[in-house]
């Protein structure tokens, strides 16, 4: 990959890179070196990859780099794994959806918008707490960072087939709770 195409890919990408990790740790601190780290590997990983270098490090991805179509998805899948290897250092498990804050996106609008804004998604806030982590994952993944189902499969290495049922089930899910 050429130092301009990864420029762009990073433009494109970081805030949301950040925002997917931020939502994990909870930390603004940690979600910046996190996802600072995400871009670093996987530029490390396209280089080696470039240069015909296979390491088995990192789950393996350096192997999958050169034959990776969807970057984005890629970034998503070192970001998923950087977030799982920072709580497994911290002697934790991976963060529940019940330790999370979704923060609210800036708007242009006033304090009054912004407060009705932040009541509507109370609710969501409290189902996504309250469902299964991966449910939780693959509808912020889908409609916030407006991820599509092919992506959503590379980054959990599961078939299409299996993202849209598990996205199916998810809604259900957030349907019922918000009943």
């Amino acid at each position: 990959m050429e130092e301009k195409e990864f420029l762009k890919l990073y433009d494109e990408n970081v805030a949301a890179i950040f925002r997917y990790i931020f939502l994990r740790v909870n930390s603004k601190e940690t979600a910046q070196d996190l996802a600072a780290e995400v871009f670093l590997r996987a530029w490390k990983q396209w280089n080696d990859a470039s240069k015909g270098v296979i390491k088995t490090e990192n789950n393996g991805l350096a192997a999958v780099a050169s034959k990776i179509k969807n970057h984005r998805a890629f970034l998503y899948r070192i970001a998923k794994n950087l977030t799982i290897d920072f709580y497994r250092r911290k002697s934790r498990t991976e963060i529940s959806f019940e330790e999370i804050t979704i923060q609210i996106p800036d708007i242009k609008d006033g304090p009054i918008e912004k407060t009705n804004l932040s009541l509507e998604l109370e609710p969501i806030k409290k189902a996504l707490r309250e469902m299964q982590d991966d449910y939780a994952e693959v509808i912020v993944w889908h409609y916030l960072d407006e991820l599509k189902i092919p992506e959503i499969a590379e980054i959990l290495d599961k078939s299409e087939g299996a993202v849209r049922v598990m996205l199916s089930r998810a809604l259900e899910k957030i349907r019922e709770l918000l009943d």
